[in-house]
C-alpha cells in the first residue's frame, strides 16, 4: 500500500461504535457519572432559556408576525423537535461526551470529525464571549434601574459594546470558578439559577395576565404588507427570485417568516448530548432529557409570548423604549415598574446559565477530542 493510500485511510477512517462507547468502561480517561434525567432537563433549560425569552416575542410580533407570532413559536418548536429526535437517537447509540463531534467521527470519519470538533469549539467560545458582553449591558441597565450609582472610574469599563469590559470579564471568571469547583458544584449552581429564572418567568406571566386584553390578539394575522428593504432575509431573497414576488411581513407569510428567527431561541438542546458520558443509563435518560427540556422551553416561550402580546398588542409593543428589554419596558408602560426590575434580574440570571452551560459543553467537547488524539500533543489527554 502506498503512503498516499495509507494517509487517506487514516484521515477518513471511522471510529467504530463499540470503540467509542467502550471508553466509558475502564481506564483513566473517563468522566464521573453525576447527571440524572432531571439534571439534564435543567441543563437544557439553562441554555435554551436566555434573555431572548424576555424580548424575542415582542420583536417578532411588532415587526413581522403580529399576534400570529404564537403560531410562529409552535412552528419553530415543531421543527426543532424533529432535530432533537435525531440528536436523541444518536445519543442513545453513541452516549459519549463529544456530541456532534463524536457522531461525525462514527458516521463520516476522522477528517470530518476534526472539522466538526473545531467548529464546535469556536462556536461555543464565540457564543460565551458574546453573551458575556450582553450580560454586561444588562447588568449595567439593572444597576441604573435600581438606582445604584456607578463610580466614574468604571463608567467606560462596564456595559460597553466595544473595548475592555470589566463586567464581561468578571462573569466569565465566575463561570470558570464554578467549573473549577467540579461537576457537582457547577450542577448545584445551575439548579439554583435555573429555578430562580423559572420563578421570574412565572411572575412575569402572572403579572402580565393581569393586564391582558383579548382585543390585543386581534386581528390575529394583520393584513400583509411589503417588508422594509432592510428586513429582507435570505429566505425572502430565494423565494423572491424563484417566485418573482416581494417579501412581506404580517399575514400568513409574516407568521412563517418569524419562525426561523425564533428557532434560534430554542438552540441548545443539542448540548445536552455532551453530558451523555456523565449520565447513568445514558441511552435512555439523555433522549428523555433532550425532548423534555425542549418541550418545556417551547411551553415557556409560548406562555411569555401570549402574556406579552395580550398585555400590549403589536402596536403597543412597537412604541416601547428600544433601549430596555421589551418586557421591562412593557411593565413600565402599564405602571408595574417593579416587575421591570425583576425582569432585569431574570435576564442576568438567564444569561449566566447560558454561559455556564456553554462552558460546561466546551470542556466536554475538548476532553473528547483530546482523548481521541486530535488535538496537539502538548494539550492534556
Amino acid at each position: 500500500m502506498t503512503l498516499d493510500m495509507r494517509m487517506r485511510n487514516n484521515m477518513f477512517r471511522r471510529l467504530p461504535v463499540e470503540q467509542a462507547t467502550g471508553r466509558l468502561y475502564g481506564g483513566r480517561h473517563r468522566l464521573r457519572v453525576v447527571y440524572r434525567t432531571r439534571d439534564l432537563v435543567v441543563l437544557g433549560l439553562g441554555v435554551m432559556i436566555g434573555s431572548g425569552i424576555f424580548k424575542i416575542a415582542g420583536e417578532q410580533a411588532s415587526s413581522t408576525a403580529g399576534p400570529g407570532v404564537l403560531v410562529s413559536f409552535l412552528i419553530a418548536g415543531g421543527v426543532c423537535v424533529l432535530a432533537a429526535l435525531a440528536f436523541a437517537e444518536l445519543s442513545s447509540i453513541i452516549p459519549v461526551a463529544g456530541s456532534a463531534y463524536s457522531f461525525s467521527y462514527v458516521a463520516f470519519g476522522e477528517v470530518w470529525a476534526w472539522v466538526v470538533g473545531w467548529a464546535l469549539i469556536m462556536e461555543l467560545l464565540l457564543a460565551a464571549s458574546v453573551l458575556a458582553r450582553v450580560w454586561s449591558l444588562y447588568a449595567t441597565q439593572a444597576l441604573h434601574d435600581f438606582g445604584v450609582p456607578i463610580p466614574s472610574g468604571l463608567g467606560d469599563l462596564i456595559g460597553q459594546q466595544k473595548g475592555p469590559d470589566v463586567f464581561a470579564l468578571g462573569i466569565l471568571l465566575l463561570v470558570v470558578l464554578m467549573l473549577a469547583g467540579g461537576s457537582r458544584m457547577s450542577l448545584k449552581s445551575l439548579w439554583f439559577m435555573v429555578l430562580a429564572k423559572v420563578i421570574v418567568i412565572g411572575l412575569v406571566i402572572a403579572t402580565a395576565l393581569k393586564f391582558f386584553h383579548p382585543g390585543n390578539l386581534t386581528p390575529f394575522l394583520p393584513p400583509s404588507q411589503p417588508a422594509p428593504a432592510s428586513d429582507k432575509t435570505v429566505l425572502d431573497a430565494v423565494l423572491g427570485a424563484v417566485g418573482g414576488g416581494t417579501p412581506h411581513v404580517f399575514g400568513t407569510w409574516g407568521m412563517l417568516a418569524a419562525a426561523p428567527a425564533i428557532a434560534f431561541a430554542y438552540i441548545g438542546f443539542d448540548l445536552i448530548a455532551t453530558a451523555s458520558e456523565e449520565t447513568d443509563d445514558a441511552p435512555r435518560k439523555v433522549p428523555r432529557g433532550i425532548l423534555t427540556a425542549l418541550v418545556t422551553a417551547i411551553v415557556l416561550y409560548v406562555a411569555v409570548a401570549f402574556a406579552l402580546v395580550g398585555m400590549m398588542g403589536m402596536d403597543g409593543i412597537a412604541k416601547l423604549n428600544p433601549d430596555k428589554l421589551l418586557l421591562a419596558a412593557a411593565f413600565d408602560s402599564v405602571g408595574a415598574g417593579a416587575m421591570g426590575k425583576i425582569v432585569d434580574v431574570g435576564a442576568m440570571l438567564a444569561l449566566t446559565t447560558v454561559i455556564l452551560v456553554l462552558m460546561i459543553s466546551l470542556t466536554r467537547v475538548v476532553f473528547s477530542i483530546s482523548r481521541d488524539g486530535l488535538l496537539p500533543r502538548p494539550w492534556p489527554r
